[in-house]
């Protein structure tokens, strides 16, 4: 059974549209292309997504699961938990729009190089956004 604990609504037992009930259609898609690398690849699940909670809002959480397999390699269930990060979320998205009401430049990289955010400004500077993810390296 899954218990949302006021995260998603809770169940006894697995349903078949458990998706279609507790995330938004806009994350679908997103969710089931990464529930099949893992299923494919028989490794870990991670994903931060959105959620219904029970009272009809929208929360993230930061969902985890391992498969658990048979003898013969293949995976017989999924064990997983669920973290509510919607006050993260929320701190974030407030932090963008603070950094994009800023007249500076303002921009994220991971460790790897790829770019992580660009405010608005370095985008209208440039005529760069986020989608390529290497847009520093082809800039700088």
């Amino acid at each position: 059974p899954l218990d949302g604990r006021a995260l998603v609504a809770s169940n006894d037992e697995p349903l078949r549209d458990w998706l279609e009930r507790n995330i938004p259609e806009v994350e679908h898609d997103r969710i089931r292309a990464a529930i099949a690398v893992a299923v494919q690849r028989v490794q870990a699940f991670e994903l931060e997504h959105r959620v219904i909670r029970p009272d009809g809002s929208t929360g993230w959480t930061l969902s985890r699961a391992v498969p658990i397999q048979s003898a013969d390699g293949t995976i017989r269930e999924w064990f997983g938990v669920a973290a509510d990060i919607s006050a993260r979320k929320l701190a974030e998205e407030r932090l963008r729009e603070l950094a994009d009401s800023m007249p500076q430049i303002v921009f994220v990289m991971a460790e790897d190089g790829t770019t992580e955010y660009l405010n608005a400004q370095w985008q209208a500077y440039t005529g760069y956004t986020t989608a390529g993810r290497d847009v520093l390296a082809r800039v700088v």
